[in-house]
């Protein structure tokens, strides 16, 4: 268990970093928003689609450095590693960008497995491989590590 003054100090880091993220995350988004309107204009749909994709991931960060601004609380949950691979004999591999890319855009779940964080390549042929993710609850530095194939429901199986 962490000490109380290490856990404040944490959440008060968090609640930091949401705040001055607030105005660059607010200054993407009007540029998305334009980018959005000049695609739909110039008939690029598929385009305009992806940037109302990754405006939508956007205003749910704005959102939630919004709140911290209005004096809400930090982030709950906040994930900072993910490896894949045989902690055992030290072959892992960093998918953190995987995992948190689907996070902030608001997934639900995401299958733990090879073939969706690394590509279907192997870190360790021929042995049992786990997912070690680190994040942090409510200020509290933790770790959980499933089994490779195991679906992981971020709002359930996280905290």
């Amino acid at each position: 268990m962490d000490p109380p003054e290490l856990t404040a100090k944490r959440e008060e880091y968090l609640r930091n970093l949401q705040r001055v993220q607030a105005p660059v995350v607010a200054a993407y988004v009007r540029t998305l928003e334009a980018l959005k309107t000049q695609f739909t204009r110039e008939g690029k749909l598929d385009d305009a689609l992806t940037a109302d994709a990754e405006l939508k991931v956007m205003n749910k960060q704005l959102t939630a450095a919004n709140n911290v601004n209005k004096g809400g609380a930090a982030m709950q949950l906040a994930i900072t590693s993910v490896k894949f691979g045989d902690p055992k004999s030290n072959r892992m591999v960093d998918v953190s960008k995987v995992v948190q890319k689907a996070f902030s855009a608001g997934e639900a779940s995401m299958m733990m497995s090879g073939g969706v964080l690394y590509g279907g390549k192997d870190p360790a042929p021929f042995v049992h491989k786990v997912v070690v993710i680190e994040y942090l609850f409510m200020g509290k530095r933790k770790e959980k590590t499933i089994k490779d194939g195991t679906k992981v429901n971020f709002k359930t199986d996280l905290d």
